[in-house]
């Protein structure tokens, strides 16, 4: 079963799943900086590249395993 609707498609998802592995840390995301920077005009494309470089990530991280 394909899951993708293309090849570009999966080897980016990829890719992008590669990045995070990497650096953990860009993995969470500030909701708040990412709907200001929609609102300002970044397009879905620009959010998925600005997010993998980490551009907004929380001021401070999440400890989930702690929270149950």
């Amino acid at each position: 079963m394909n899951y993708y609707s293309s090849d570009w498609t999966a080897t980016e998802h990829l890719r992008a799943a590669h990045a995070i592995a990497q650096r953990p840390e860009i993995a969470p995301v500030d909701p708040e900086k990412m709907i200001a920077a929609r609102k300002a005009g970044a397009s879905a494309w620009e959010l998925h590249e600005r997010s993998i470089a980490g551009e907004f990530a929380p001021a401070t991280t999440y400890e989930w395993r702690g929270s149950f």
